[in-house]
């Protein structure tokens, strides 16, 4: 027969461990719950809109060259 060893419960032992698993999950929340507040805050938007308007550009465009293409399809020289 196996012998019976008797296990001692230190309950000073358990308290530190089950304090430092406590305050190991309340960083993971708080963590969390920053990470959650940082991605969700608003963005700040640009008081007016700079940037270019290509379709102002070809309005306003003049004199530009042409662009010159032959038809060599059938040339088979």
């Amino acid at each position: 027969m196996p012998a019976i060893v008797a296990v001692s419960w230190n309950p000073i032992g358990r308290r530190i461990q089950m304090r430092k698993i406590s305050m190991f999950a309340a960083a993971l929340v708080l963590i969390g719950i920053a990470a959650w507040n940082i991605a969700t805050a608003p963005r700040v938007v640009a008081s007016n809109p700079v940037g270019i308007d290509p379709f102002q550009m070809m309005i306003s465009a003049t004199d530009l060259p042409t662009a010159h293409w032959d038809d060599d399809s059938l040339v088979y020289n």
